[in-house]
């Protein structure tokens, strides 16, 4: 439902802007005398609206439902929705007009009654006109001029974009845990960065070390009756070490012949070279 009002609004604005003449029937003001506003007992389908709610930089409200005025061409809000989307402690009964609550600070008390035309906000009474309000027993439409006037907020309207920006005078409580969420986030990813910090290596690689050096050597002894006793061998060395900033690693192997001298020479043709970095 919300998304078809949006889609007609956009519709209604672009004929706007071109200069087609838009038939809307005219809204009556029920203001009386005696100061006191009734409620309309229908609304204007093509009036309603579905706005985004902005606060700074965030959208605090994606579908707020609204109304627009042709006959004033003025935009109200409901009542319900909005004190909702900001957050403010009111609470608001559309079917007898009322609405009761705090903004702010506790102290900032706030009382509306409709039909009697009158809200007491911060200990101080004020009269109410019905050009200012739109009351059905679905919704409580307030205009945005009387909003700002009520609450520290500045309010800008966009009737292309269908969005309405909230400025605050003053930091309002789901700014302030806003900013403590992002608080909380920055020192949960700094904690994170000193473990991941924590857990690398102590000692990053050098361009150069003092290599460890690992050498073995195995022998084979052997002695045949009637025959010349002789010995083999195959000898080992591993060389670890630091080299230009890399873990470096020597490997170099090699047999002895057979021969009944022990350890008479190596063989140079039986000598292998390994090197890994």
């Amino acid at each position: 439902m919300r998304v078809l009002l949006r889609l007609s609004w956009l519709i209604v604005a672009c004929l706007i802007s071109i200069n087609l003449p838009l038939l809307v029937a005219s809204t009556t003001d029920l203001s009386t005398p005696n100061q006191t506003i009734q409620q309309r007992t229908q609304l204007i389908d093509a009036n309603l609206m579905v706005v985004r709610l902005i606060l700074g930089k965030l959208v605090i409200n994606d579908a707020l439902v609204g109304y627009y005025d042709w006959t004033q061409n003025k935009a109200f809000l409901s009542l319900a929705e909005f004190v909702s989307a900001i957050k403010f402690p009111i609470t608001v009964d559309t079917a007898t007009g009322t609405a009761r609550g705090w903004f702010l600070r506790q102290g900032q008390t706030f009382e509306l009654n409709v039909a009697q035309a009158q809200v007491q906000r911060l200990g101080k009474k004020e009269i109410l006109t019905a050009t200012e309000i739109v009351w059905h027993h679905d919704n409580l439409f307030i205009s945005l001029d009387l909003l700002q006037h009520w609450f520290p907020l500045e309010i800008d309207f966009d009737i292309n974009q269908l969005s309405v920006t909230l400025t605050s005078h003053e930091p309002l409580a789901i700014e302030q845990a806003f900013q403590r969420q992002k608080m909380r986030d920055k020192h949960v990813d700094r904690q994170n960065s000193k473990m991941e910090a924590s857990s690398s290596p102590l000692s990053p690689y050098t361009l150069f070390s003092l290599p460890a050096i690992d050498f073995s050597y195995n022998s084979n002894y052997r002695a045949d009756k009637g025959q010349q006793k002789t010995m083999a061998g195959r000898w080992n060395a591993l060389i670890v070490g630091d080299l230009a900033y890399l873990n470096s690693a020597i490997s170099i192997s090699g047999t002895t012949p057979a021969s009944p001298q022990l350890l008479k020479g190596f063989n140079p043709n039986g000598t292998s070279l390994s090197v890994s970095c």
